[in-house]
């Protein structure tokens, strides 16, 4: 039975031609602005309500101006993308389907083979045994590790006992399996709004504040 595919129809609602051109007109007003910012110094209140101004014409340009202009334009280029973009996630998901059938495949074969050449081997002492494993092109045999974390804190610990017995290479090879969350510390810092407190709360960072 066959389907049919349905591809999003694109319609503008308004001109493209017309869209551009009044994108043009855009940088025709902003670049003055541009330049006025960046050549302006701030050194008194004046200067910095001049800026300010500048600021919020910019702004305004921005939200009331450029993106009502091509929002219409938003949605058509949208609607496309997730269209294309479920097109080629059936592919590559039916690719990758199959190739985590035949690596599974594979690899059982490579782990008896290795075993049967293991055995041989052992048979054979004065001779040296090779396991039959054809090369398969664009996939190369590999041996993994898995690891599974049975105790998250037993390397805090090991971390510590280290620390405590001046053991500078123990906590360095330590250390490096240890990373702050640096999102969790920055929202613990918006959650606090208290700089003194946060600062007393986490020894070794700082926290400032910015802003009015």
């Amino acid at each position: 039975m066959s389907t049919t595919q349905i591809v999003p129809k694109i319609e503008f609602d308004s001109p493209l031609e017309t869209a551009l051109a009044t994108n043009d007109s855009f940088t025709v007003r902003l670049m003055p602005l541009k330049v006025q910012a960046v050549e302006m110094e701030v050194k008194t209140k004046e200067d910095y309500a001049a800026i300010g101004a500048i600021l919020a014409e910019t702004r305004s340009i921005r939200k009331n101006e450029i993106s009502p202009l091509w929002s219409p334009f938003k949605g058509v280029v949208e609607r496309v993308r997730d269209f294309l973009k479920v097109q080629q996630q059936k592919a590559e998901n039916l690719c990758e389907e199959i190739d985590g059938v035949c690596r599974r495949k594979m690899k059982e074969y490579e782990i008896a083979e290795a075993k049967a050449t293991a055995k041989e081997q052992k048979k054979h002492p004065d001779a040296t045994v090779q396991a039959d494993i054809p090369a398969v092109e664009g996939y190369r045999r590999s041996t993994t590790y898995p690891i599974t974390i049975d105790d998250p804190k037993a390397l805090l610990r090991a971390l510590l006992r280290a620390y405590k017995a001046a053991d500078t290479r123990r906590v360095q090879f330590l250390s490096q399996f240890v990373c702050l969350d640096e999102n969790a510390i920055k929202a613990h810092a918006r959650e606090t709004k208290d700089v003194n407190k946060f600062n007393a709360e986490m020894p070794g960072i700082t926290c400032r504040k910015e802003g009015a």
